[in-house]
């Protein structure tokens, strides 16, 4: 488990998990409104699992970790 700092650590395609669950995602998609690096708050973190139908998952850097071993 690897606590993320800044959004810039994250990259599509990684392996995350919420805090909450611990269930393994995969991160589909980022958006960064923290210019200049003022609030992560406002940053989205968009992920999604295999063989989900509905809608994408929405995290904020807060709420999720990066898995280790699967970047």
């Amino acid at each position: 488990m690897k606590e993320i700092k800044d959004i810039t650590e994250l990259r599509i395609g990684m392996t995350i998990a919420s805090k909450k669950t611990q269930f393994p995602m995969k991160v589909v998609g980022i958006f960064c409104c923290s210019y200049p690096k003022l609030d992560n708050n406002k940053d989205v973190i968009y992920a999604d699992f295999e063989g989900n139908e509905g809608d994408v998952f929405e995290y904020s850097i807060n709420e999720i970790y990066i898995e280790d071993g699967k970047q």
